[in-house]
């Protein structure tokens, strides 16, 4: 099992030693795109070395997180294991409350590194990019139909449809081609 390389939305570390980087790696990628995801137990070359993993190790971690990342960010902390019974933690994060800032440092994500980046800088990148918490993330349901808003669009005399190309036109799909949040407040669910 190889679960590929360090790169814009993962970070991979080999062992609890390296948590506190990793946290700093999770909290430059959610200033970079919202999201991303941390691998605890996996070598930088993206096989699983392994870890002694129990519910007091994920409690750690995510009471780690707590106390590093700032403002709190969404997270999924699961104990995982490969085909060869090796168990490894993954930690997914969400949110959309940026700049984050891993104790007290700020970074975004560039490629496999992390970028250093004064609060003010960073709020001066991000409003200069046009970011849109709304497009970036994903929603949670990806069965959305938008009758209503394609019906609301045709009777003030817009040629709408609701096929991709339309809403792909709409900002309706994330970087992932997922539907996201924008779309789940346009759809009729």
């Amino acid at each position: 099992m190889n679960l590929g390389r360090t790169d814009e939305r993962q970070e991979l570390k080999a062992g609890l030693d390296d948590l506190d980087s990793g946290l700093l790696s999770l909290a430059a990628m959610l200033n970079r795109g919202g999201e991303g995801t941390l691998f605890l137990g996996v070598g930088c070359d993206g096989t699983v070395k392994g870890l002694d993993v129990d519910e007091s190790t994920l409690r750690a971690v995510r009471r780690r997180a707590a106390e590093l990342i700032e403002p709190r960010a969404v997270l999924a902390v699961e104990a995982l294991a490969d085909e060869a019974g090796r168990s490894y933690v993954r930690v997914r994060a969400e949110g959309s409350d940026v700049p984050y800032a891993c104790d007290g440092r700020y970074c975004l994500r560039t490629a496999a590194a992390n970028e250093s980046l004064s609060p003010a800088r960073l709020r001066l990148l991000l409003a200069s990019r046009h970011v849109d918490v709304l497009m970036l993330l994903s929603s949670e349901n990806q069965s959305l139909t938008f009758n209503g808003m394609i019906d609301a669009l045709v009777k003030n005399g817009v040629k709408a449809t609701a096929d991709e190309k339309f809403l792909a036109y709409f900002g309706m799909f994330n970087s992932d081609g997922r539907y996201n949040l924008l779309a789940y407040l346009l759809a009729d669910q």
